[in-house]
């Protein structure tokens, strides 16, 4: 009973350690449901996926339609892009937008901001356009996380700001980094947001909105341009200035603080939770509930929270990403005007060659497609032990074919032999990448060349085992001569391959060297596939009488039993054949060794036959 009652604890300990686990793996499973996005949008999130498995997308379904959407962004000045800082081919024609008497576009917001054509408001609409590493971060969750929106972190956001590792100029004793830390904690917003935004909206720190100076309204700020809008520049700083006297935004801190609260307030809690949705409000039906009219603030903001995370070192951590999604899409996206829209960035990763006797391997990535054309091919490879603390990243390079090949060196992986992990990846002019997955590789330990030789009469019988090379042996060499005279008989032989006993094999004849030194120096050349001459080293050879006999396969010059046991073994494979014993122990002379051969030393030992080969 006590021995069941144990085993019985044991299986429940057992099921219990497996459902743990299980749970553990489940929890940090990526839960994205790539079914659950249209078609047209899965190659591009899987890539993400692939090349970030801790991010989970998760659709946000509108159930607008895209035309319509379009037209209603058009409108008005729902939306406007910066006239200074864009190509002409951006701005819209149409009525009211556009003066044909004298050429020139209407502004809306000042005279540098003018209204976009509809290719333009339909691209930077189209979230495909910004399912990559670097734009992605305009869908991100905005949600405040301790862990990640440090100090530390906002203020490098900062840097190249006049707001970078510096304190507010009406507090000393607080930075705008620990201003945009505080507001966010307190209002759960995230500090990289409010940073941005401020960085987005001031520019260079001068406007009038922030100086604290300007008529009527000094000593009020507002630093997030909240209700700043107006056909004049000075009706914009005015219904800014007036908002923030209302809200008594009398400090730099409470003015961010206040701008913090509004975003918390009027955009995040109306579930406008990503910058995407704060420029284009389609989680409310189509709504004019917009934080800012600029078209391209998504795009520039999103990019400056991801290199905040890059820079920081989180940018592989969990995070959520809400991606809109809308009916009657275009089946492709959606271009700037005069550019060729852009397809997924794809290709194909296949393992090629392995090399024992340097320890290589190579990877290749090939039929690479979309994109806005290769930037880089990198592989990362990495040993199944210890956790791929031996990760090491190789360049891929350019073939005639237009395919890459990176080529693993295990001297960087502390010369460890046995399955090792590459991953590749593609990345594009754009900064777009793509993960191809993974291809595993095995590098065996090398087996060592070895060369073999043996006198029988006044021949040498050279066997050259385990030969490798790069690529195939194109060759094997073997210079040998005699010690007599420096190498005044020197002679270089090349070996032939014996395919049926697998070894390279050559019988050198002593005639063509000097007979009277017996001492002969034997050097091994094994030629790759590459044209490549390595030097395996040498043995020296003292030479014995020319006499031999059939049969002495120990090449002791006596034939018995032990010639028999030998034999025995070399029939049955369990030791290797090499050319001098496959040529002295052939007792039959039928190219063949087996029992036989044993059978008729056996004789000749007994005195049974007077000579070998037997019957000869």
């Amino acid at each position: 009973m006590k021995k069941t009652g144990i085993l019985i604890l044991q299986t429940i300990l057992i099921s219990f350690v497996f459902l743990l686990l299980c749970g553990r793996q489940t929890a940090y499973a990526n839960s994205t449901d790539l079914n659950a996005f249209p078609a047209s949008y899965r190659s591009y999130i899987s890539n993400l996926i692939n090349s970030h498995p801790d991010w989970v997308f998760v659709p946000y379904n509108t159930g607008i339609d895209w035309n319509e959407l379009v037209r209603f962004q058009a409108e008005k000045d729902r939306s406007l892009i910066e006239k200074s800082s864009n190509p002409e081919k951006y701005f819209s024609k149409a009525a009211g937008n556009y003066n044909p008497a004298t050429g020139t576009y209407i502004g809306k917001s000042g005279s540098n901001w003018v209204v976009p054509n509809d290719e333009t408001i339909m691209h930077y609409l189209d979230p495909r356009n910004f399912l990559n590493t670097t734009d992605v971060f305009m869908f991100l969750k905005l949600d405040y996380e301790p862990s990640v929106h440090t100090e530390g972190r906002v203020n490098e956001l900062l840097k190249g700001s006049w707001m970078y590792s510096r304190a507010l100029e009406d507090d000393a004793s607080m930075t705008y980094a620990q201003a945009f830390v505080r507001s966010g904690a307190e209002n759960n917003v995230s500090p990289f947001l409010l940073a941005t935004r401020v960085r987005q909206e001031q520019g260079s720190g001068t406007s009038p909105l922030i100086s604290g100076t300007y008529g009527g309204y000094e000593g009020y700020y507002n630093y997030f341009n909240i209700n700043a809008s107006g056909s004049t520049t000075a009706a914009i700083i005015q219904n800014g200035l007036s908002t923030a006297k209302a809200n008594g935004w009398d400090t730099r801190y409470k003015s961010i603080y206040g701008g913090a609260k509004t975003l918390a307030t009027r955009y995040i809690a109306r579930k406008q939770y990503t910058i995407y949705f704060q420029k284009f409000d389609v989680v409310n039906g189509i709504s004019y509930h917009q934080y800012m009219q600029n078209i391209q603030a998504p795009y520039t903001e999103g990019r400056s929270i991801y290199k905040s995370y890059l820079n920081s070192g989180i940018l592989e951590a969990a995070h959520v990403f809400s991606i809109p999604v809308y009916n009657n899409m275009p089946a492709y996206v959606c271009a700037l005007p005069g550019e060729t829209p852009q397809q997924p960035l794809r290709g194909n990763l296949s393992a090629g060659r392995v090399d024992r006797m340097f320890g290589t391997m190579t990877v290749k990535v090939s039929n690479i497609t979309g994109g806005t054309g290769v930037s880089a091919v990198t592989v990362k490879a990495y040993s199944s032990v210890n956790g791929a603390d031996d990760a090491h990243t190789y360049a891929g390079v350019l073939q005639n074919d237009g395919s890459y090949i990176a080529t693993v060196d295990i001297s960087n992986h502390n010369g460890y032999r046995g399955e090792y992990t590459m991953e590749a990846t593609i990345t594009d002019t754009s900064g777009q990448q793509v993960s191809l997955g993974s291809v595993r590789m095995v590098i065996t330990e090398i087996l060592e060349a070895k060369m073999d030789v043996q006198q029988i009469g006044d021949r040498l019988y050279v066997t050259i085992l385990d030969a490798e090379g790069y690529n195939g042996v194109l060759e094997v060499r073997v210079p040998t001569w005699s010690d007599a005279n420096g190498q005044d008989d020197l002679v270089w032989y090349k070996a032939d391959y014996n395919a049926s006993a697998g070894y390279w094999q050559l019988n050198i004849d002593l005639k063509d060297h000097s007979m009277e030194e017996p001492v002969y120096n034997l050097h091994l050349y094994i030629v790759d596939g590459n044209g490549n001459v390595n030097f395996w080293g040498g043995q020296a050879l003292e030479l014995g009488g020319t006499d031999f006999s059939y049969g002495d396969v120990t090449f002791d010059h006596v034939v018995n039993a032990e010639d028999a046991l030998k034999l025995l073994r070399l029939a049955a494979d369990l030791d290797r054949k090499t050319y001098a014993l496959r040529t002295i122990g052939d007792a039959h002379m039928d190219e063949i060794i087996n029992a036989q051969d044993a059978l008729a030393v056996l004789k000749k030992a007994a005195g049974l036959i007077d000579q070998l080969p037997e019957g000869q």
